[in-house]
């Protein structure tokens, strides 16, 4: 299981999350491996994209692990995995047994409903302003390259098929709620393999924090895991 870590683009992996990650992958008899790409403001958009591209092709160059790769994130995790798989041209799509994503942030022009109420709750503590800070990091704070509707900046404007069966989990009051429900419903080649949970009354990557929840996230997540891997 292949672990891209969040971290608003700037910010190292979170111990709690990696072992959340490493939960998962114990309970769905995994290996975890944790993937490290250069972060902003130093290093914009697509440099990390370009880190995440090349495990995944280093990873595919190994035919041992061929339709046994298990994808994870949360955060901009995910949005590192689908932009980094769409710059492999689609070519792994049969390489990823299944993809287990955590509160993604897949549009970073911050324009659906859930970005532009998510101030108005009082359990997310991930402000909008905090999310436009670290789209100024991640694409350039003068004159950048790359706008946020590029679909390597913001991978659900980009090609979604082929996808391995994907599992989302996101809160109800999380920023990224929408963008998890537009990745689920463009997602219409999947024939019921992919599923979206939506954890009502807890916070933005509860998982942090959140102990019930918790292990509930992530009994379902090594379940369906190990219910798409190779026989």
């Amino acid at each position: 299981m292949v672990y891209v870590p969040g971290g608003s683009f700037a910010v190292g992996p979170s111990p709690r999350v990696i072992a959340v990650m490493r939960a998962i992958a114990d309970k769905a008899g995994l290996a975890l491996l944790m993937a490290q790409y250069r972060l902003a403001p130093e290093h914009v958009c697509p440099a990390a994209v370009e880190d995440v591209a090349e495990l995944l092709r280093d990873l595919r160059r190994s035919k041992s692990w061929s339709g046994e790769i298990v994808l994870a994130g949360e955060q901009i995790g995910p949005n590192l995995i689908m932009a980094g798989l769409q710059q492999n041209t689609n070519e792994m799509a049969g390489d990823i047994a299944a993809m287990v994503f955590f509160s993604p942030w897949l549009d970073l022009t911050l324009s659906a409903w859930s970005a532009l109420t998510v101030n108005m709750g009082t359990l997310n503590v991930h402000s909008r302003e905090q999310a436009e800070l670290a789209v100024r990091f991640y694409l350039g704070m003068e004159n950048p390259k790359i706008l946020p509707d590029n679909p390597i900046a913001s991978p659900l404007f980009g090609s979604l098929e082929p996808m391995a069966p994907l599992m989302i989990h996101v809160a109800d009051g999380d920023l990224s709620l929408d963008d998890a429900r537009t990745l689920m419903e463009k997602l219409t080649e999947n024939d019921g393999a992919s599923f979206l949970h939506i954890w009502p009354r807890v916070s933005r990557m509860w998982e942090r924090y959140e102990l019930e929840y918790c292990q509930q996230s992530i009994e379902i997540s090594a379940s369906f895991i190990k219910n798409n891997l190779p026989v």
